[in-house]
Protein backbone atom coordinates (compact mmCIF):
# COMPACT_ATOMS: atom_id res chain seq x y z
CA UNK A 1 0.00 0.00 0.00
CA UNK A 2 2.89 2.36 0.61
CA UNK A 3 3.88 4.47 -2.34
CA UNK A 4 7.22 6.00 -3.13
CA UNK A 5 7.46 9.24 -1.19
CA UNK A 6 10.93 10.24 -2.34
CA UNK A 7 9.54 12.20 -5.30
CA UNK A 8 7.75 14.49 -2.88
CA UNK A 9 10.42 15.22 -0.27
CA UNK A 10 11.27 18.64 -1.69
CA UNK A 11 7.68 19.66 -2.37
CA UNK A 12 5.63 22.25 -0.53
CA UNK A 13 2.12 20.88 -0.16
CA UNK A 14 0.79 24.23 1.10
CA UNK A 15 1.74 26.04 -2.10
CA UNK A 16 0.99 23.34 -4.68
CA UNK A 17 -1.96 21.00 -4.05
CA UNK A 18 -1.03 18.89 -7.10
CA UNK A 19 1.35 16.95 -4.85
CA UNK A 20 -1.49 15.97 -2.52
CA UNK A 21 -3.67 15.03 -5.49
CA UNK A 22 -0.87 12.83 -6.86
CA UNK A 23 -0.67 10.96 -3.54
CA UNK A 24 -4.44 10.45 -3.46
CA UNK A 25 -4.58 9.27 -7.07
CA UNK A 26 -1.72 6.84 -6.54
CA UNK A 27 -3.23 5.40 -3.37
CA UNK A 28 -6.69 5.06 -4.94
CA UNK A 29 -5.31 2.65 -7.52
CA UNK A 30 -5.15 0.06 -4.72
CA UNK A 31 -8.44 0.86 -3.01
CA UNK A 32 -10.77 -0.19 -1.61
CA UNK A 33 -8.92 -2.90 0.29
CA UNK A 34 -9.09 -4.63 3.62
CA UNK A 35 -6.53 -3.53 6.23
CA UNK A 36 -7.54 -6.21 8.74
CA UNK A 37 -10.56 -8.43 9.44
CA UNK A 38 -12.92 -5.51 10.12
CA UNK A 39 -11.36 -2.36 8.63
CA UNK A 40 -11.57 -1.39 4.97
CA UNK A 41 -9.80 1.63 3.53
CA UNK A 42 -12.18 3.00 0.94
CA UNK A 43 -10.52 5.97 -0.72
CA UNK A 44 -8.10 8.86 -0.52
CA UNK A 45 -9.05 12.43 -1.40
CA UNK A 46 -7.08 15.62 -1.63
CA UNK A 47 -8.26 19.00 -0.43
CA UNK A 48 -5.45 21.49 -0.83
CA UNK A 49 -2.65 20.23 1.39
CA UNK A 50 -4.95 17.76 3.21
CA UNK A 51 -4.87 14.07 2.31
CA UNK A 52 -8.15 12.61 3.56
CA UNK A 53 -8.37 8.84 4.02
CA UNK A 54 -11.81 7.26 4.44
CA UNK A 55 -12.31 3.94 6.22
CA UNK A 56 -15.23 1.67 7.08
CA UNK A 57 -15.43 -0.44 10.23
CA UNK A 58 -17.43 -3.39 8.92
CA UNK A 59 -18.33 -4.97 12.24
CA UNK A 60 -17.73 -4.65 15.95
CA UNK A 61 -17.71 -1.79 18.40
CA UNK A 62 -16.99 1.69 17.04
CA UNK A 63 -17.33 3.67 20.26
CA UNK A 64 -14.01 5.24 21.22
CA UNK A 65 -12.49 4.50 17.81
CA UNK A 66 -11.13 8.05 17.56
CA UNK A 67 -8.87 7.68 20.62
CA UNK A 68 -7.68 4.24 19.53
CA UNK A 69 -6.72 5.23 16.00
CA UNK A 70 -5.26 8.59 17.04
CA UNK A 71 -2.70 6.89 19.27
CA UNK A 72 -1.87 4.30 16.59
CA UNK A 73 -1.49 6.90 13.85
CA UNK A 74 0.67 9.13 16.02
CA UNK A 75 3.06 6.26 16.61
CA UNK A 76 3.02 5.10 12.99
CA UNK A 77 3.13 8.41 11.15
CA UNK A 78 5.23 10.47 13.53
CA UNK A 79 7.90 7.78 13.81
CA UNK A 80 8.08 7.03 10.09
CA UNK A 81 10.65 9.42 8.57
CA UNK A 82 9.00 9.52 5.12
CA UNK A 83 5.61 10.58 6.51
CA UNK A 84 7.10 12.98 9.02
CA UNK A 85 9.14 14.67 6.29
CA UNK A 86 6.01 15.05 4.17
CA UNK A 87 4.17 16.63 7.09
CA UNK A 88 7.04 19.04 7.68
CA UNK A 89 6.53 20.14 4.09
CA UNK A 90 2.89 20.97 4.79
CA UNK A 91 1.00 17.73 4.17
CA UNK A 92 -1.84 17.21 6.64
CA UNK A 93 -3.61 13.88 6.98
CA UNK A 94 -7.21 13.38 7.97
CA UNK A 95 -8.50 9.88 8.73
CA UNK A 96 -12.29 9.54 8.68
CA UNK A 97 -13.97 6.39 10.02
CA UNK A 98 -17.51 5.22 9.27
CA UNK A 99 -19.57 2.38 10.68
CA UNK A 100 -20.91 -0.29 8.33
CA UNK A 101 -24.16 1.69 8.01
CA UNK A 102 -22.28 4.79 6.78
CA UNK A 103 -22.39 6.91 9.94
CA UNK A 104 -19.18 8.79 10.73
CA UNK A 105 -17.79 7.43 14.01
CA UNK A 106 -14.42 9.14 14.22
CA UNK A 107 -12.07 11.64 12.64
CA UNK A 108 -8.36 11.99 13.35
CA UNK A 109 -6.20 14.84 12.04
CA UNK A 110 -2.44 14.43 11.90
CA UNK A 111 -0.07 17.25 10.96
CA UNK A 112 3.43 18.38 11.77
CA UNK A 113 2.38 20.13 14.97
CA UNK A 114 1.18 16.88 16.60
CA UNK A 115 4.40 15.15 15.57
CA UNK A 116 6.61 17.91 16.93
CA UNK A 117 9.56 16.65 18.94
CA UNK A 118 11.33 19.43 20.86
CA UNK A 119 15.11 19.76 20.62
CA UNK A 120 17.04 17.64 23.12
CA UNK A 121 18.11 20.73 25.09
CA UNK A 122 14.41 21.41 25.83
CA UNK A 123 13.80 17.97 27.35
CA UNK A 124 14.67 19.13 30.85
CA UNK A 125 16.94 16.19 31.59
Amino acid sequence: MYISMEKHFEKDFRRDPRHTQYLADTMNKKMPRMLDDVTRIDRAESDGNVLRMTYTILEGETEGIEDIVRSRFLVLLCSEPAFHDLMRQGLEMEHVYHSADGVEVGRVNINDSVCYIPPVEDWGL
